[in-house]
């Protein structure tokens, strides 16, 4: 999926973009942010995770069967993608990380890792967010 994203840069002819992902999108972003330095301007990563295995994990009481086939299909997909931090730990862009005190998904301490395996990166917990954003939280994230 990483490749996909360069290939749409590439096509856009786009060199270096400042790169935003959330949640499955924020692991392809680190990726590309460790793989390719010279094409990320900066770093922005929401309700993501490094997929350090010794974090806790999500609320195993949702509902599994009311989650659209996708959703489970990009959680294999980014439970494959194995644990980020060798790969955070060599981002170079200027990283904010910005993670919900209620992620039900990824809980905060998903985010506290994330922001100490990047160097230099910047945490924001934002009281009462989940892993979906709500339009209350738009002025903070911004």
């Amino acid at each position: 999926m990483a490749s996909d994203a360069l290939a749409v840069l590439d096509a856009l002819s786009i060199e270096r973009a400042h790169l935003i992902g959330g949640s499955a999108g924020g692991m392809i972003a680190q990726l590309i942010a460790a793989e390719h330095p010279g094409r990320t301007a900066s770093l922005t990563l929401l309700a993501s995770t490094t997929n350090n295995p010794e974090l806790p994990s999500g609320d195993e009481s949702l509902p599994q069967e009311d989650l659209p086939d996708s959703m489970l299909r990009q959680g294999l997909a980014a439970g494959f993608a194995g644990d980020l931090r060798g790969a955070g730990a060599g981002i170079a862009a200027p990283t904010m990380v910005i993670h919900g005190s209620e992620d039900e998904i990824f809980p905060p301490a998903h985010g506290r890792d994330l922001a100490a395996t990047i160097p230099d990166a910047r945490l924001t917990i934002i009281d009462g967010m989940g892993h979906v954003p709500e339009d209350a939280h738009s002025d903070e994230i911004a």
